[in-house]
């Protein structure tokens, strides 16, 4: 799948449509034009109360928020509410961007967090 829409109209067909439009208040016409790709994904506050009604598969949830993300040219907002509550995270990003991190860096430190089991994050 290669569009907001597209994964929007799959993980939105699982459920009542009418329902969802009414938990957060948009109008289906709206829906259906993210859905065809006629508007572009939706502000936060419509993506987020998307995210929080929908039935996502396993890696739906995202990839829901990384393509409305490609979309809008930002961060995906899932990852900007984390970095919002964690500023740690920006001094750190900004070490990296003064330090001119390299991609080879920034591979090891992935590679080190997805592999760590232990309760230390």
């Amino acid at each position: 799948m290669n569009t907001f829409g597209e994964l929007l109209h799959i993980v939105r067909s699982r459920q009542n449509a009418s329902q969802l439009v009414k938990k957060i208040g948009i109008s289906y016409v709206y829906l259906l034009d993210i859905e065809k790709g006629a508007r572009t994904a939706p502000k936060d506050d419509i993506l987020l109360a998307l995210a929080s009604n929908l039935d996502f598969e396993e890696g739906e949830k995202e990839l829901f928020f990384d393509l409305a993300a490609r979309e809008r040219n930002c961060v995906p907002v899932d990852v900007s509410q984390y970095i919002l509550a964690h500023t740690e995270i920006i001094e750190v990003v900004r070490e990296m961007k003064r330090k001119d991190a390299s991609v080879e860096y920034l591979k090891r430190l992935k590679e080190y967090m997805m592999g760590e089991d232990n309760g230390d994050r």
